[in-house]
């Protein structure tokens, strides 16, 4: 996969190249997990950051700088709480304008990132891309979520990253419309014990059940069309 002079141009490069954006809140023992998997597991440790976008009424949260691992690699920003997770494509927003990154990493706060060198792995393209990783573990659960690896310049064309709250489909939709899609042999482990992850599929369901209820018709159509909108503007923008 490792196709480019990635040393070379790091050495005259003034910004990272990979952030990894972590909206969370409340969770400290699973995002230090994911934190020490993903800088562990580069191979340019110091062309990567974390950007944790914690909600600012979350004390706990807005005050673990000195007890995460790797520390000196993550930054912490912070917002209002909004809609909770049904402003997360926000969330993820905020964190790539607070950063000058080539490649954005929309990671959950409970997805490790298991394969040594994925780094290498989206450093080989340096064309816009949507970058899939590979999997996520356990399968049987996740064969659905997608964390997307998404271009600056994608970003930059559309003026956000997503216009829904379920973003990775959003992005996997323009992605795919767009022609957009690159792979990787990146591997993802879901972080929650084995143990729960009954219950995580349940919470996860009956979240969009609640949501699909709620959604009207309008909602949707909304969602869609803006897709399209983006499908378009990628196309013509990039000369697809």
């Amino acid at each position: 996969y490792f196709r480019g002079n990635y040393k070379r141009f790091k050495s005259v490069m003034l910004h990272k190249a990979i952030t990894i954006s972590i909206p969370t809140r409340g969770r400290l023992d699973l995002v230090s997990e994911v934190i020490d998997a993903a800088i562990t597991n580069a191979t340019f440790k110091g062309d990567i950051e974390v950007v944790l976008r914690v909600d600012i009424d979350d004390q706990t949260m807005l005050n673990i700088h000195d007890q995460l691992p790797w520390k000196n690699h993550v930054r912490i920003i912070s917002g209002p709480r909004k809609k909770g997770y049904q402003s997360i494509h926000d969330f993820h927003y905020e964190v790539i304008k607070s950063s000058n990154s080539e490649w954005f990493f929309l990671l959950g706060d409970d997805c490790k990132i298991t394969s040594v060198g994925w780094d290498e792995q989206i450093l080989a393209y340096n064309t816009p891309k949507v970058i899939k990783h590979a999997t996520m573990w356990p399968p049987d659960l996740y064969d659905r979520l997608f964390c997307p690896i998404v271009h600056t310049q994608i970003v930059n064309t559309l003026g956000h990253v997503a216009k829904h709250f379920l973003f990775d489909g959003y992005v996997f939709e323009y992605a795919r419309g767009a022609n957009l899609f690159a792979d990787t042999n990146i591997e993802i482990h879901h972080a929650v014990p084995e143990a729960h992850a009954t219950q995580a599929r349940e919470d996860i369901n009956k979240s969009l059940e609640q949501w699909r209820a709620n959604a009207s018709p309008q909602e949707n159509q909304i969602k869609l069309d803006n897709i399209a909108k983006d499908i378009s503007i990628l196309k013509k923008s990039l000369d697809i």
